[in-house]
């Protein structure tokens, strides 16, 4: 079975529509999606027709289709596999994210070129946090409506604009600006991708899709900043070069979800805007989720944000291959995880990943407090090992735990509670430091963060989904 479209001119006489739908349900095909287009002439309409045919289907649907007074012509019928439509969904999602931390190795030569404190680049780092968020809302509310590319397609040029904005930078101004553009383009994907996933898989397996969108996240997460790192360090034009081989990613990506045929059904009138909510019967399988992921991104944001800008002074000497390839390798690591525990029971992934990155977290505190590479090469591997299995199964329990109905809402929600993760720590971390010192600071971030990890065990252990 591949989705097929079929483009049909037709008289514009009343009931043709019904006449149309009556003839797929005649020869039982279900019709996924259709819309009209009036033409020049307003006796002749254009029909749109989205179904799931095989080859004999469409030699069916084709010939009666043919046959019916009002059809003055089949004009062409495409076919695209969801395949091809679930993987570029994925790819999008990987490298509208991969920009999100490109810059991290890079703030360095920003810190020393504008002068910028800690608090500035923590701001930096989590501006597109205040566009993110919204943004995940209204389109994980707006997908109802439509199908899934006429988000991600203007989502990925946003992202282009962001790193566009980027190449170009010569102030501080200008860096907010480019990650307030990769927030809106990360919050469309986040808020459409998953989504999209499950329906375009071939059993709409919710846990899967889950799964690869997860690991769609954790790899452009991973691959950005190691890819900055190693360009910014031996390559000619350090705060350039990493952008322009990002657009040069994205375009392929680009062009996969313009040509991607496949559309998710949904309501298409009828639904407003409104603030998510949650059903009454999943609230603590929720809290659970969204509180694990809050706490493995604030943690793992750390590698990205707040490490590297004290990485040189505990070395030495300025890398920023190293700044980078300390936020890839916990990433890289994470996704190992995560395809070593996607087929463990959720709460064997959430207590698993929340005893390593707790781990993890009170190695970090030895390393701040001492500079020890030893510490910091252990602990990127516990947050590593934990990370993967936390934030992976918690986003498989929201998706497999929450009915269609619920499930924009929820997911809107669990991806504010995620961002929130990444900004609120880092945020106030940079801040607090520059005021208190790093090593004050981060003791009371930890206190702070080992009170959250306790509740999350104490959730997982009560959790029953397998």
């Amino acid at each position: 079975m591949r989705e097929c479209v079929l483009s049909v001119t037709v008289s514009n006489h009343p009931g043709v529509l019904a006449r149309i739908s009556n003839l797929f349900a005649s020869l039982g095909i279900n019709i996924d999606n259709i819309a009209t287009v009036r033409s020049r002439d307003r006796h002749v309409s254009r029909v749109r027709i989205q179904a799931e045919l095989d080859d004999e289907g469409v030699e069916r649907i084709s010939y009666s289709l043919q046959q019916l007074p009002d059809v003055i012509r089949l004009d062409k019928v495409r076919t695209r596999s969801k395949r091809f439509s679930y993987w570029s969904a994925a790819y999008g999602l990987f490298i509208a994210v991969m920009g999100l931390n490109l810059v991290s190795p890079i703030y360095a030569i920003y810190k020393q070129q504008w002068h910028l404190t800690p608090g500035m680049l923590s701001i930096a780092f989590a501006a597109y946090a205040i566009a993110l968020i919204p943004t995940i809302i209204i389109t994980g509310q707006l997908l109802s409506g439509g199908g899934f590319r006429r988000f991600l397609v203007p989502g990925l040029i946003i992202a282009m604009a962001g790193t566009l904005c980027l190449l170009f930078a010569t102030s501080y101004p200008m860096l907010v600006i480019a990650r307030v553009l990769q927030g809106i383009s990360v919050g469309i994907f986040n808020g459409v991708t998953v989504a999209a996933l499950t329906q375009l898989h071939p059993r709409q397996d919710r846990r899967q899709a889950a799964m690869v969108g997860a690991i769609a996240v954790t790899a452009g997460n991973a691959l950005g900043p190691m890819m900055g790192g190693i360009l910014a360090q031996y390559a000619p034009y350090p705060a350039q070069l990493p952008y322009v081989v990002h657009l040069l990613l994205m375009i392929p990506g680009l062009l996969c979800l313009i040509s991607s045929r496949a559309e998710l059904s949904g309501r298409t009138s009828g639904y407003r805007l409104h603030m998510p909510t949650l059903p009454r019967s999943g609230t603590k399988t929720f809290s659970v989720a969204v509180l694990s992921s809050f706490v493995a991104w604030g943690i793992t944001s750390l590698y990205g944000s707040t490490i590297p800008m004290y990485l040189n002074e505990w070395i030495g000497q300025t890398s920023y291959v190293l700044s980078g390839l300390i936020v890839a390798i916990v990433l890289i690591i994470a996704a190992l995880a995560q395809f070593k525990s996607a087929r463990w029971k959720l709460r064997s992934m959430g207590l698993f990943g929340t005893l390593l990155i707790g781990a993890g977290l009170l190695l970090l505190v030895v390393t701040v407090h001492t500079g020890s590479m030893i510490c910091l090469c252990a602990s990127i591997v516990c947050v590593g090992m934990g990370y993967g299995p936390l934030y992976a199964g918690s986003l498989a329990l929201v998706n497999e735990t929450t009915s269609d109905e619920w499930r924009a809402d929820v997911l809107s929600l669990f991806y504010v509670g995620t961002y929130l993760g990444v900004v609120l720590p880092a945020v106030g971390l940079g801040l607090m430091t520059q005021w208190f010192g790093l090593q004050r600071a981060f003791d009371c971030f930890a206190v702070l963060f080992v009170v959250l990890i306790l509740t999350g065990l104490r959730g997982w252990s009560r959790q029953k989904t397998g």
